[in-house]
């Protein structure tokens, strides 16, 4: 049956007036400014939680953490929380003298939720006992929990990635790390840590850095673990396994792939998807190095260079994707990346969005030489038009590394419920995802104030739902069909 629920959706909106690609950025795309800078610390490291949920109209803010480095010898982790215009004071989860290294978000941005402050947690690395463990910091909507291990283990746990999931309505979280040559497992079920997992356990190659993301809003109900395989000397591969996580709180771990492609891959990064979850990475040829994007579908993969026409060397590059049924784009949504550029003697931070890579952005950072990292928030909502996606990116201000900031804004104009523009003609828009399963958002907008009915019909004629069926405004709207309850 959703095969010709398909194609009867298909019949009743194909012909539509194709959606100008053009971006509605408000900001100057050359301006920027420091965001963190102290002549005591240096600020390093910028992580969000990009997972999934990409279609939340109404979150404001999202979870920032950071290296604090105030010597060689010690450093802390701190968190805030970044508005658009904003960051709430900062709490550091470490108060020893130590290491605290690599930190990695999750955070609960159903649209369920309140619009800021949702529940969160932070993971990071920690040498505080005298080897390297994994901490882990759970956020209420009041306060930090005091940082906990992950593993009673004497070897070193090391380059965690953390990832929130949601079963029978309760808030849980899955982390991942590395110890020895293999990765492991572990998660929160109702508030309890459940037995640790080797995932690369049948592995016989040496496994490290791993990544995680739960499933893109409208795909399927996935989690993925991504990383990477040491093939050779300075030869590196890429992995991903799918997982599942039942009502008992047991993971079901899917096969595992291999991205294949002769050269070396490395710096994988998630960032969160519409339909599929996209992996980022490094991809080198012969000493040159390109940004990657693998688009993740259950067990399979399809690649992309996204700095083709880019010269130089690029790399440790990611992004953020939206579907946002914006006045420019519809139903079809876009993703801003952000990578590092380094050609002739400069490095550069590049910011680009899809469709149209050509309105791209370069930041001059520093000479060659100097080494840089850079990352991009979520959507940050700020009033009922609008939102804003962060770039976030490290430079050195007077012998010390500081955080520097852009941003790019665009409107949210065709959300139901939210005040939009009047749009110039009737359209019925191209169904998105297509295909589906097992949601999909139908689009459509309204010249005049009328009565509205939309409704879907089987191959032999039959209703099979009624997605609208009542008096609307002018604007812009979107209906959701859910295909789940069909053979």
């Amino acid at each position: 049956m959703k095969n010709t629920l398909y194609a009867i959706i298909l019949v009743f909106i194909f012909s539509v007036v194709l959606p100008k690609y053009c971006f509605s950025q408000t900001s100057d795309p050359d301006t920027s400014n420091i965001l963190l800078s102290s002549t005591q610390y240096d600020y390093k490291n910028p992580q969000f939680d990009k997972s999934g949920n990409s279609v939340s109209y109404f979150i404001s803010d999202c979870i920032l953490s950071y290296e604090i480095w105030s010597s060689q010898a010690e450093s802390k982790i701190g968190v805030r929380f970044m508005k658009y215009n904003s960051l709430s004071p900062e709490i550091q989860l470490a108060d020893q003298v130590s290491l605290n290294i690599n930190p990695c978000v999750a955070y609960f941005t159903q649209q369920s939720t309140t619009i800021e402050n949702n529940p969160g947690a932070v993971a990071f690395q920690s040498n505080r006992n005298g080897n390297w463990d994994i901490y882990f910091s759970s956020y209420n909507q009041s306060s930090w929990s005091i940082p906990e291990p992950v593993a009673d283990n004497i070897s070193d746990e090391i380059t965690p990635a953390i990832v929130s999931y949601s079963v029978n309505g309760n808030l849980n979280y899955l982390i991942s790390y590395k110890r020895g040559e293999d990765i492991y497992l572990r998660n929160t079920f109702n508030g309890v840590w459940m037995n640790e997992i080797n995932i690369t356990e049948n592995d016989s190659l040496e496994c490290f850095s791993p990544e995680l993301t739960k499933e893109p809003f409208y795909g399927l109900p996935r989690l993925y673990l991504a990383y990477q395989r040491e093939t050779g000397p300075s030869i590196f591969s890429i992995a991903f396994n799918t997982l599942q996580v039942n009502s008992s709180g047991d993971i079901a771990v899917g096969q595992r792939n291999i991205i294949n492609q002769p050269g070396s891959q490395n710096n994988i990064r998630f960032s969160n998807g519409v339909i599929n979850s996209i992996l980022n990475y490094d991809y080198d040829t012969l000493g040159n190095k390109n940004f990657y994007s693998a688009i993740l579908s259950d067990n399979n993969y399809s690649i992309y260079n996204q700095s083709e026409n880019f010269g130089g060397d690029n790399y440790g590059g990611t992004g953020s994707s939206h579907l946002d049924i914006t006045k420019d784009f519809y139903s079809y949504g876009y993703t801003l990346y952000s990578w590092i550029r380094k050609v002739n003697d400069s490095t550069q931070v590049v910011i680009a969005s899809y469709p149209m890579p050509e309105l791209s952005s370069k930041f001059y950072v520093d000479n060659s030489q100097s080494e840089t990292f850079v990352n991009t928030s979520t959507k940050l909502v700020f009033n009922q038009n609008k939102y804003r996606i962060k770039i976030l990116w490290e430079k050195t201000i007077n012998g010390r590394t500081a955080l520097i900031e852009s941003f790019r804004d665009d409107g949210l104009s065709s959300i139901t419920g939210l005040s939009n523009l009047t749009p110039e003609n009737f359209s019925l828009s191209q169904n998105y995802p297509n295909p589906f399963n097992p949601k999909t958002i139908i689009s459509y907008q309204l010249l005049k104030f009328n009565f509205v009915t939309l409704k879907v019909y089987d191959i032999l004629g039959n209703e099979v739902a009624t997605l609208v069926n009542q008096k609307q405004s002018a604007g812009s709207y979107n209906a959701e069909f859910d295909g789940s309850n069909f053979a």
